[in-house]
Order: C-alpha cells, then sequence, then structure tokens
C-alpha cells in the first residue's frame, strides 16, 4: 500500500495475521524489529479493518521494537514534527494501560508515555530528565476512550504543539517547552512500559503507525482513517439503507497495487476492489454521490507496496 508520507513512516504495525500468530512486522520503510513479549498476539476474530488483530491480555504482553533508544529520541525532544497514530479497544478497569513508552512515566527520565486511565481518560507524559516536573503532562476527560469500543488515538506534533485526538476530537494540547535533546531512557515498548512491562495494556489494538519529520494533523483524523484503507462518504447500501456510511478503499492520492482507479468528466473517480483483497467487490466514489448504490465493505489486508 502507497500511504501518504509514507517516505516519512518511521514504524508501521498493522498486526493483523494468523489466530495465535507472533509476527509484528514492520510494513514501513525501515523494517524495523518487533518482538513478541509475554503472551501478545494476533487473534483472527475482534479486528475493525482485517478480521485479525492483536490482543493483550494485561498481564505483561508487549511488542518491543529493537531499534535503539536514541532512534525514537525525536518523540520528546521537539526537534522535528511527528505524528503517532494507533487504534485500541482497551479491556479491563486497571488504571494506566500503556499504549506506549519510552521511559516517559518518571519525571527523572527522558522520553514519552501515553495510556489509557481506568475512568477512559487518556494520560500523556513527556519526561525531560529534570526531575520534579513533566516538561508535558495531559490528563483527558474521562471518557474519551470508552472499553470494548474501538477508538483511534492520534498524537501529532507539529513543531511548536502537541496534539491528543480521539477520533475527530481534539481531547488535549500542550505548547513545548524546554524539552531534552538526550536519548530516551529506554527503548521503545508498545502496550507495557519500558523496560519492565509495567502498567500493561489489556485488550485489542491494530494499526499503529509513526511519522517521523512530518505532522499530518492538517490531513487528520479523517486522512489517517484512509491510510489503512478506509473511505467515509453519504453511501447508502443495497436497500438504500443511510445508516451504512462506510467503503473501504483509498483515495485517488494513494493508489493500491490491483486496484483500478476511473475517472469521469466531473472529476470523481471510482474505485474496483478486486476479490483477492476484500470478500466482495466494491464500487464507489469518494464523494458519497455516486448514482448506483453500494454495500460498505472491508479490506481484510493491505500490504505496502
Amino acid at each position: 500500500m502507497s500511504i501518504p508520507h509514507y517516505d516519512k513512516v518511521a514504524l508501521l504495525l498493522p498486526m493483523f495475521g494468523d489466530n495465535n500468530g507472533v509476527d509484528f512486522r514492520d510494513y514501513g520503510p525501515q523494517s524495523r524489529s518487533a518482538t513478541a513479549i509475554g503472551d501478545a498476539k494476533t487473534v483472527t476474530s475482534q479486528g475493525e479493518h482485517y478480521g485479525s488483530c492483536a490482543y493483550f491480555d494485561g498481564a505483561g504482553d508487549a511488542i518491543l521494537e529493537g531499534a535503539v533508544n536514541a532512534d525514537w529520541t525525536f518523540l520528546h525532544s521537539g526537534a522535528e514534527p511527528w505524528t503517532l497514530a494507533v487504534r485500541v479497544r482497551p479491556a479491563g478497569s486497571a488504571d494506566y494501560r500503556t499504549i506506549v513508552d519510552t521511559g516517559g512515566g518518571a519525571t527523572a527520565n527522558r522520553g514519552i508515555y501515553l495510556g489509557v486511565r481506568n475512568t477512559g481518560a487518556l494520560r500523556l507524559l513527556i519526561a525531560r530528565g529534570t526531575g520534579g516536573t513533566y516538561e508535558v503532562d495531559i490528563n483527558t476527560s474521562a471518557g474519551v476512550v470508552p472499553s470494548d469500543a474501538w477508538n483511534q488515538v492520534v498524537l501529532d506534533f507539529d513543531g511548536t504543539t502537541i496534539r491528543l485526538c480521539v477520533g475527530d476530537a481534539v481531547v488535549g494540547s500542550s505548547a513545548r517547552s524546554s524539552p531534552s535533546s538526550a536519548a530516551p531512557s529506554s527503548p521503545l515498548r508498545l502496550f507495557a512500559t519500558s523496560p519492565s512491562s509495567a502498567s500493561p495494556y489489556a485488550g485489542y489494538a491494530e494499526d499503529f503507525v509513526i511519522w517521523r519529520g512530518a505532522s499530518i494533523f492538517g490531513d487528520t483524523p479523517y486522512e489517517l482513517s484512509r491510510l489503512v484503507g478506509e473511505i467515509s462518504g453519504n453511501v447508502t447500501d443495497a436497500t438504500g439503507d443511510p445508516a451504512e456510511r462506510r467503503i473501504f478503499a483509498v483515495p485517488r492520492a494513494a493508489p493500491v497495487r490491483g486496484f483500478e482507479t476511473v475517472s469521469d468528466a466531473a472529476g470523481d473517480y471510482s474505485l474496483m476492489v478486486p476479490a483477492t483483497e476484500c470478500s466482495r467487490i466494491v464500487l464507489a466514489d469518494d464523494d458519497g454521490d455516486q448514482s448506483t448504490p453500494v454495500r460498505p465493505d472491508r479490506i481484510r489486508r493491505i500490504i505496502p507496496q
């Protein structure tokens, strides 16, 4: 799959796979290593986009990215823009269920921490290694990430302000001040704290992406939902039911192998999705005004090319 800013992707983990699989492959241009820790695995019954997704049992499961710590300094240094996105469906009621950590949970460290609280709030901490205070400390309102429901969580730093979003809503933001340029205290760890795998996440997750050197908040949250193959439009199904409003394809700017793009005189376009890519063929355009009703569908997998 060719996605906007693909050359800026630092980590791309769709987290699809076989039932009880442990192959958490990075599909980004860096092809980084990603190692399952504990009983972290993929399951085939709960995914939102692919059928399969990652599952973490809340007892120390995690994914460890194998790059040196310094590779992730940009997440807390304030030196360049970046965007992080992930879809989560948390379970349980434990406090501080970690989504990502580079050692940012302690003020004496350097790094970033993002987790889900037992109230459904999100907590974002950026530590600068001085002790006593965090450079960034965002504790959102309760209930922004409900349990047992899929939520798209986005962190975006444009070079000045860091924004925390859920879906299409900004739920917290903070200006940066006096960040540390030193390497983070711990390696990048997903779904548990680094390096000890404490405060583990429980639930399901998919589509973890980090872009380095590009803030795509101007394209988010709407564009981010497209990166894994989703176009939202005012689409009706074969019976004319307006409640089904999502078709799964890709926008014109991001062609995917096997998809056919057709433009008409008005500039609208259609995408023909082959049966090898999804469970049935879907024909639709991007602005929802097509004359032929279509039935929304789901792409099982999208492989970068």
